[in-house]
C-alpha cells in the first residue's frame, strides 16, 4: 500500500511537471499575437532608388566587350552587386584605349574575337589587367594562333571530347568541392545530370591553375598524345580543364570553357575571379535565407473529390493533419524559417476565411510569417482584416503593391522601385538538377542569400503521379538533406526579415581604407553599421587574429562573415595554423 508520504511527493512532481507545459503553453500564448504580423516589411520609400549603382563599393572598374545580352546580363548583374562601374562596347582596340591598369577587368565574349584584335589583347595585359573570356575564342582560331594560345594558356586543342560529369574545386565559389557525376539513376528517380557533356578539350600549360574539369572515362575515349598510357589512370591534370586560371608576364587571364557564364553561375564565378586576383575579398554580404511554400493554405477547397480520393481526406483536413506537418519538418531539416504563401484561386472571398484562426495558429507555433500568393492577396488581406484586421500582409508572390514581392521570373537577383523590393526565387526545394546547385553556390556566393520555394499546389491539383504527396515529399526531403546543407550558416528568417538584410545589401555603403596581404591588416569605414551591415572576407590561407569594430564568424576555409558594430573597423591577421608573434 502506498504511503501517504509518497502519495504526496508523486502528486507534488506531477503538479509542477504540469505546471512546467502549462507555463510554456501560456508563454507561448503570452508571446504570440495572432492579430498582427510581427514581421512586417515596411520597404524604405525615403531612399533614392533611381541609380542601383551609385554607391560604388568596387575599386575596380568593369569593361564588357561583346554583343552577347545573356552575358551582359550576368556583367551588369555583378557590376550592381558589387557596386562597381561598368562599360559597355563591341570593341577590343576601343576598350584597349579605356585601360586604367590592374584595377580593371575586361569581360570578353571570346566568340567575337578575330586575329586582328589579338595584339590588342597583348596591349591590354601589358597594363596589369585581368581578361575574363566569358566564353572562348572559335576553335580554329585557337588552333592557328600560337600567340593566342599563349595568352589562354593552352598548348593544344584535341577537339570534341564526351565527358561524364564535372568536377568542381574548393575555395572558388563559396559551397566547396563539387563532383557533378552521375553514374547511375536509382529506379523511379529523375536525372540530375543536365549539364553539357560534349566539349571541346583544352590541354592547358602546366602553369595554368584549374578551378573546374571535365571527368572523363579514359576507357570509353580515344585520347591521343597522353603522355600516361595507363588508360585506366589519366591524371588529373590531364583532364579537360573547363574554368582555369593562365598568369602570363603580366596580368591575369580566366577562361571558361562553355556558357556557364550566361546565368546566375556566372556572378558566383565573377565573385571567385575577383577573389583571386585579390589579397582580399571584402564585399556585402546579406547573410540570410528563407523557405516559401506557395499556395498554402489553399483556401479555395475546390478540389474536394479528388483530395478525399487520394488521401481520404477533405482539403482543409489534408492541408492541416498531413501537409503543414511535412512543411515543417521539410524546414527542419536545415533549421529554415517558413513563409507560407496563402491562395484565393477561385476567389471565395470570406467564405472561407474563418479557418484563418486554424492556420495562423499553426503560423505563430512556428514562428513563422503568412503572405499572400499574388492574383489573390486583396482577398486574402480583405477576408482576414475581417477577423484579424490588425494583420498586416507584407510578402507576395508573384504580384504585390507593398512590402517584398517575390517571382520566378525577376529579370535581377533584386530590385528596387518605389513601393517594393522584388526578389527573384533562388532554387525550387523539390527540383534539383546539377545545373540548380552550380547557380546555388553562385548566388550565394555573389549575395548571400537564398530563397528556396516549395509550391504544394502541385500536391493539391495534381497533373500526374510525380505531383502526389508521397512523391514530392520524397525529392523534397533529399533534395534539402543533400544540397542545402552546405550553407546552414546563413541566418534563417521569414522572407519579410529576409528582404531587410537584402535591401541593405542592395544599399549598402562602404570603402577598403586600406588592404595589405604584406601588412596582415585591413582598414575599412561603413556608411550606416546601424543597418545591419554584414560582409564576406576571403582571405588566402589567414585567419582573424583581432578585430575591432565587428564581430566575425568563421564559415568556411578562409571566409568569414564580418557583422560592423561601428563605423571603423579593422582586422588583424594571422597566417592559418602559425602562432600570433606579434602579441
Amino acid at each position: 500500500m502506498m504511503k501517504v508520504r509518497n502519495f504526496v511527493t508523486i502528486t507534488i512532481v506531477i503538479a509542477i511537471v504540469f505546471f512546467l507545459f502549462a507555463s510554456q503553453g501560456m508563454a507561448r500564448l503570452s508571446m504570440s499575437d495572432k492579430g498582427e504580423n510581427h514581421y512586417a516589411f515596411s520597404f524604405g520609400n525615403d531612399k533614392d532608388k533611381s541609380d542601383a549603382l551609385k554607391n560604388i563599393n568596387s575599386n575596380r572598374n568593369y569593361i564588357f566587350v561583346g554583343r552577347d545580352k545573356s552575358l551582359y546580363h550576368t556583367a551588369r548583374q555583378y557590376a550592381i552587386i558589387r557596386h562597381a562601374s561598368l562599360h559597355k562596347t563591341a570593341s577590343i582596340a576601343k576598350a584597349a584605349s579605356e585601360n586604367s591598369g590592374e584595377n580593371t577587368v575586361y569581360l570578353i565574349d571570346g566568340s567575337l574575337i578575330s586575329q586582328s584584335d589579338i595584339s590588342d589583347i597583348n596591349e591590354i595585359l601589358y597594363h596589369q589587367s585581368v581578361i575574363v573570356f566569358m566564353t572562348l575564342p572559335d576553335e580554329k582560331l585557337i588552333e592557328s594562333s600560337g600567340t593566342l594560345r599563349d595568352i589562354l594558356g593552352i598548348q593544344r586543342t584535341r577537339g570534341d571530347i564526351h565527358i561524364k560529369g564535372y568536377q568542381l574545386f574548393k575555395n572558388f565559389m563559396l559551397g566547396g568541392e563539387a563532383y557533378y557525376v552521375e553514374d547511375k539513376v536509382e529506379k523511379g528517380e529523375k536525372p540530375r545530370q543536365d549539364l553539357p557533356l560534349d566539349i571541346t578539350y583544352y590541354e592547358v600549360a602546366s602553369a595554368c591553375r584549374s578551378y573546374m574539369i571535365g571527368q572523363i572515362d579514359p576507357r570509353k575515349q580515344d585520347i591521343k598524345d597522353l603522355d600516361n598510357d595507363n588508360t585506366k589512370n589519366i591524371d588529373a591534370e590531364d583532364y579537360p580543364a573547363v574554368i582555369w586560371q593562365h598568369s602570363p608576364e603580366k596580368g591575369h587571364v580566366f577562361c571558361i570553357n562553355g556558357d556557364f557564364m550566361k546565368n546566375d553561375t556566372g556572378i558566383g564565378i565573377l565573385s571567385g575571379i575577383e577573389y583571386e586576383t585579390s589579397d582580399y575579398l571584402i564585399s556585402s554580404f546579406a547573410d540570410a535565407r528563407s523557405f516559401v511554400v506557395q499556395n498554402f493554405p489553399d483556401l479555395s477547397d475546390e478540389n474536394d473529390d479528388q483530395i478525399n480520393e487520394l488521401y481520404g481526406q477533405n482539403p482543409y483536413n489534408f492541408q492541416r493533419n498531413v501537409l503543414w506537418p511535412f512543411i515543417v519538418s521539410a524546414a527542419s531539416i536545415n533549421d529554415d524559417r517558413i513563409t507560407a504563401m496563402a491562395a484565393d484561386h477561385i476567389k471565395m472571398g470570406t467564405g472561407l476565411y474563418s479557418r484563418m484562426d486554424s492556420y495562423l495558429t499553426l503560423a505563430e507555433n512556428e514562428r513563422a510569417e503568412l503572405g499572400a500568393m499574388g492574383e489573390g492577396a486583396s482577398l486574402v488581406q480583405k477576408g482576414l482584416s475581417a477577423t484579424f484586421p490588425d494583420y498586416d500582409i507584407t510578402s507576395f508572390y508573384g504580384q504585390g503593391d507593398k512590402g517584398v514581392v517575390l517571382t520566378d521570373d525577376g529579370k535581377y537577383l533584386y530590385g528596387m522601385n518605389d513601393k517594393t523590393l522584388d526578389i527573384r526565387t533562388t532554387l525550387s526545394a523539390d527540383e534539383m538538377k546539377y545545373s540548380d546547385d552550380l547557380r546555388f553556390r553562385g548566388v550565394v556566393s555573389a549575395t548571400g542569400y537564398y530563397v528556396t520555394a516549395l509550391d504544394v499546389s502541385k500536391v493539391i491539383y495534381p497533373e500526374s503521379k510525380d505531383d502526389r504527396y508521397e512523391k514530392v515529399t520524397r525529392r523534397t526531403n533529399g533534395n534539402l538533406n543533400s544540397y542545402y546543407g552546405k550553407f546552414s550558416y546563413l541566418d534563417a528568417l521569414p522572407l519579410s526579415q529576409a528582404a531587410r538584410k537584402i535591401e541593405n545589401l542592395a544599399d549598402s555603403g562602404y570603402r577598403v581604407v586600406s588592404s595589405s596581404k604584406d601588412d596582415k591588416k585591413v582598414v575599412m569605414r561603413v556608411e550606416n553599421p546601424q543597418q545591419s551591415s554584414e560582409f564576406l572576407l576571403r582571405t588566402h590561407g589567414q585567419g582573424i587574429s583581432a578585430i575591432e569594430g565587428a564581430t566575425y564568424e568563421k564559415i568556411e576555409d578562409d571566409s568569414y562573415i564580418i557583422k560592423a558594430s561601428d563605423s571603423d573597423i579593422v582586422i588583424r591577421f594571422v597566417d592559418e595554423d602559425k602562432p600570433d608573434l606579434t602579441e
